[in-house]
């Protein structure tokens, strides 16, 4: 039933993704492209780059929007934590089916199928919880992973239209502004461009 759930969930919120896709067409007349994009020669970065679509390419295959934005360096971490998280969530699946089968030995008087002969049943029990809650934990954080994945590939698309130039500048100058009775102090962040 949760293996469903999760399907649903995630079938879900690819779809409800590739719809914000197509908000992002432009809107421009034929003849308008034709001088925006000139036909001998595209430059890769003077083609729109739409959010949505990183958002997308991400929630299908995680990563995908990362290379679609061009920051190859943040994949390899990405599948790093993932295939980490995958190994936790194993490693802990399988301790709570051995500990749940150990209990459930216990509590129906098997001791020939108990593989923790030597634990209490207080124990195997205590211990098959505890294996539970952290493989549910993983799991969660598996999913906030795979989020903030799409989050970063969306942000990040935006920031590409960002103006980083060298006309930018930061000057910090003191400013009396009242923090309190009878207190001023307080500091001003500026940014000029040159």
């Amino acid at each position: 039933m949760k293996k469903y759930f999760f399907l649903s969930f995630l079938f879900f919120l690819t779809f409800s993704l590739a719809s914000l896709a197509q908000e992002d067409s432009i809107s421009t007349p034929k003849e308008e492209k034709a001088q925006i994009i000139p036909s001998k020669k595209i430059k890769v970065d003077s083609l729109p780059h739409y959010p949505s679509k990183a958002a997308l390419y991400s929630t299908i295959l995680p990563g995908l929007g990362q290379a679609y934005n061009k920051k190859y360096w943040k994949i390899p971490i990405i599948y790093g934590l993932g295939g980490t998280l995958g190994y936790f969530i194993g490693f802990n699946n399988n301790r709570y089916l051995e500990f749940k089968a150990s209990f459930e030995a216990k509590l129906d008087g098997r001791p020939e199928d108990d593989p923790r002969p030597f634990l209490s049943e207080t124990a195997a029990q205590r211990n098959r919880d505890y294996f539970k809650r952290n493989r549910e934990l993983l799991i969660i954080l598996t999913i906030l992973l795979h989020g903030l994945n799409i989050v970063d590939a969306t942000v990040d698309a935006h920031l590409k239209s960002f103006d980083v130039g060298d006309d930018l500048a930061i000057k910090l100058e003191p400013n009396l502004e009242q923090v309190g009775p009878g207190a001023f102090a307080g500091f001003s962040l500026k940014f000029i461009l040159k």
